[in-house]
């Protein structure tokens, strides 16, 4: 049986999943959902756009998944919809290119979003909501936890610890079992040597500490 999908999100990243998952899956894009005060047209890539708010009532197909594709411009509002599915009782759906390379014993959670030319090493633990963008190395051993965001040839070294709503920049590189605490954002083309505190930015090679977000998150 084909799964149907509904996207939540009319942005870039909702547009290059739906044509990814009607290329190169069994399953196909039923159509788009966003909260019914940002529905702004009928339609986006050739699909219906649907308040989400009137899903049940609008879209009776059986075996409904859904797909959050709301990239990093305000990590903390990403994890707060991803709960918000959660107790709506939601199936969330996951993306897994058929390009990318994902070892058997690797565990994948909800909601995982991973583009072409991604490895993921083995004994991986991962859980729901992150997305790895193309090229992505995560290396044997590694732990990730929710809500993090993987940019394009981001590195991360073998047994290292990931927490929440992290951001990784383009070509950065994480060092072996290092902890990256909740909220860490590191820049494009840094390398972290030492473990960081939460809620901080680092930038640079070796990466250091330039600032911190604690109240508001990591906002892009």
């Amino acid at each position: 049986m084909r799964i149907p999908v509904i996207i939540v999100g009319t942005g870039s990243l909702a547009k290059i999943l739906a044509h990814w998952i009607d290329a190169s899956t069994d399953s196909y894009v039923r159509g788009f959902a966003v909260d019914r005060e940002f529905l702004s047209q009928p339609e986006f890539c050739g699909k219906p756009v649907y308040p989400y708010q009137d899903i049940d009532h609008l879209v009776l197909d059986t075996g409904l998944q859904f797909l959050i594709a709301v990239g990093y411009a305000n990590m903390r509002r990403r994890a707060e919809l991803f709960d918000r599915l959660k107790q709506d009782g939601r199936i969330f759906y996951s993306y897994l290119s058929p390009e990318a390379y994902i070892d058997q014993t690797v565990y994948l959670g909800e909601n995982s979003i991973v583009f072409p030319a991604v490895v993921i090493e083995p004994f991986c633990h991962i859980g729901n909501h992150n997305i790895f963008w193309s090229g992505t190395i995560i290396c044997h051993d590694s732990q990730i936890g929710h809500h993090n965001f993987f940019a394009a040839h981001s590195v991360l070294g073998g047994e290292c610890h990931v927490g929440d709503r992290c951001f990784l920049g383009f070509s950065s590189v994480v060092a072996q079992q290092i902890i990256v605490a909740d909220e860490t954002l590191l820049g494009a083309n840094s390398l972290l040597l030492k473990s960081s505190d939460a809620g901080s930015r680092y930038l640079g090679t070796p990466a250091s500490c330039v600032s911190e977000h604690n109240r508001e998150g990591i906002c892009l």
